[in-house]
């Protein structure tokens, strides 16, 4: 008896396990998605439809074009930065090659760097001195300028007088 009760039970979870199963496919033929009662894992998928496959290749054509895109813009600015790069080596020996002019006409001066600098400090010191001198002649010269209208003005008024009184 307990062994017809087992084949019993057994048969009772074959029949559910065929029902679910059948459930399973009917959701799948149905499109909707699958869910664990069914005894189906969440994570499998029904097959892709044709237009969901056309979607994604054009997706995939997109991102390629993008990828593509990116890459040239790349190589446009490696090429610049390749340019630049040339173009600050050439105003770097420029500057190397007026360096060493320089140097050799202090050389041939018999002038060091540092007996030229002091020279150019000086020569800067005496400029300054000189503007300075400059500028005190000039405010000098304002002055006298200045007091010279005030004298001009004084000589007119003293003619206007001077006129006064003669024609009284």
């Amino acid at each position: 008896m307990a062994e017809t009760k087992e084949v019993v039970k057994n048969m009772l979870a074959l029949k559910s396990h065929r029902q679910a199963r059948l459930s399973a496919l009917k959701v799948l033929v149905e499109g909707h998605p699958l869910h664990s009662e069914y005894g189906i894992r969440d994570s499998m998928k029904r097959p892709l439809a044709v237009e969901d496959m056309v979607a994604q290749e054009k997706k995939i054509k997109e991102l390629q074009n993008r990828l593509n895109s990116l890459v040239n813009s790349t190589k446009t600015v490696d090429e610049c930065a390749v340019k630049r790069s040339e173009e600050y080596a050439a105003r770097l020996f420029d500057h190397d090659q007026k360096m060493q002019d320089l140097m050799a006409v202090l050389e041939a001066n018999d002038v060091g760097y540092e007996e030229f600098v002091k020279q150019y400090r000086e020569k800067e010191c005496n400029d300054r001195d000189i503007a300075q001198e400059l500028a005190k002649i000039q405010a000098h010269a304002d002055r006298l300028q200045q007091s010279c209208g005030e004298l001009r003005k004084k000589v007119e008024v003293a003619k206007k007088e001077d006129e006064a009184m003669q024609t009284n």
